[in-house]
């Protein structure tokens, strides 16, 4: 680019990296941090397997984010929370962003109205109300 704009001729990136490398210019470049996380890290047990009909409400709560394009280019995400036996949407956060804070507050909307859910469903099922 420098070369482009002060001497008015554009020049291979291939042949100038050739000319720099001959002359020794090249820096030095950090390889990538190889780290990765031990499998049991990453793994966890499936206590569910696959069984998402449960007639107790709350004890297994589902996940989900959605992409929704708008506009030419643009993407709203949507996180939400289910219950998976009542198959109703618990929790939800739309955001224009995708960051770690939109599951955040996806879950801090549920603390509240799960506890009062399943107080709900209690008493719904308990003899009293039947």
């Amino acid at each position: 680019m420098v070369l482009h704009r002060t001497l008015d001729y554009q020049y291979n990136h291939e042949s100038v990296n050739r000319i720099m490398r001959k002359y020794g210019l090249l820096s030095s470049v950090r390889r990538a941090n190889p780290y990765r996380k031990i499998i049991e890290d990453r793994i966890h047990p499936n206590r569910v397997k696959r069984q998402f009909k449960i007639n107790n409400p709350g004890n297994v709560l589902l996940t989900d984010i959605t992409y929704l394009q708008y506009g030419k280019t643009q993407t709203a995400y949507l996180s939400t929370i289910l219950d998976a036996a009542t198959n109703e949407v618990i929790a939800y956060q739309l955001r224009a962003h995708l960051k770690i804070d939109l599951v955040l507050e996806t879950l801090e909307h549920l603390t509240f109205p799960l506890f009062f859910l399943l107080f709900l469903l209690s008493l719904k099922n308990s003899k009293t109300l039947k």
